[in-house]
C-alpha cells in the first residue's frame, strides 16, 4: 500500500512540456494530488486534458515558464488557485470553464485588456500587476462580486477617474494594490 501525494513539485526541472508528467510512471494514478508546482522550467504550452488525471486538484502553478495562453483547464472542476505569473500570456481566456476559481495570478504576463474575467462570481484574488493594461472594461466589473484583493501595481492606467470609478463598482475589495506604470 503506498502513500497518497498530496503534492507534486517539480519546479526547477528543466521541462519543456507538462506532458512529461503523464509520462512519468511515478506519477501513474495519483487522483488525490492537491497541488502542482511546474514552476522556473521552460513550458510553453499545457495541452487541453493534460491535468484530467488530478481530479482533486485545488492549486496549479505554471509561474515563470514561457507559457503564451491560460490553459484549456476544463477537466480541474476543484481547482480554486491559478499561479500563471512570469509568463507571455496576452490574452485572458479559458477563465469560465473553471467554476471555482478564487485566487488568480496572471502578474508580469503582456496582457493589454481586462476583456474576459469571470462570470462564476468566485475569484476572491486577482493579481495582473505588471501587465500593460491602460483601460478598464466596465461591464465586466460587476462580475467580480466576491473580489477581496486586487493587483494592479505597474499598470498604464493613468486615468484617476477610472481608478475611483473601479473602487466604487468593487465593494468588498479590502486591499488593492495600484499604480502607474
Amino acid at each position: 500500500h503506498q502513500c497518497q501525494m498530496a503534492r507534486i513539485n517539480w519546479n526547477k526541472r528543466h521541462l519543456s512540456s507538462v506532458l512529461e508528467l503523464q509520462s512519468d510512471k511515478e506519477l501513474q494514478n495519483k487522483e488525490h494530488v492537491t497541488e502542482i508546482h511546474l514552476c522556473f522550467n521552460f513550458i510553453v504550452e499545457a495541452p487541453a486534458g493534460v491535468f484530467s488525471r488530478y481530479t482533486a486538484l485545488a492549486s496549479l502553478s505554471l509561474s515563470c515558464n514561457n507559457l503564451t495562453a491560460i490553459p484549456l483547464l476544463r477537466e480541474t472542476p476543484s481547482l480554486r488557485e491559478l499561479h500563471l505569473d512570469c509568463n507571455q500570456i496576452s490574452v485572458m481566456e479559458h477563465l469560465e470553464f473553471i467554476p471555482k476559481l478564487e485566487c488568480l495570478n496572471l502578474r508580469c504576463n503582456q496582457i493589454h485588456n481586462v476583456d474576459n474575467l469571470l462570470e462564476n462570481g468566485t475569484l476572491q484574488r486577482l493579481s495582473l500587476s505588471g501587465n500593460p493594461i491602460s483601460s478598464l472594461s466596465w461591464d465586466q466589473i460587476p462580475r467580480l462580486s466576491q473580489l477581496k484583493f486586487l493587483g494592479f501595481y505597474g499598470s498604464k492606467i493613468s486615468n484617476f477617474e477610472d481608478i475611483l470609478k473601479l473602487l466604487s463598482l468593487m465593494p468588498t475589495l479590502t486591499d488593492v494594490s495600484l499604480g502607474c506604470g
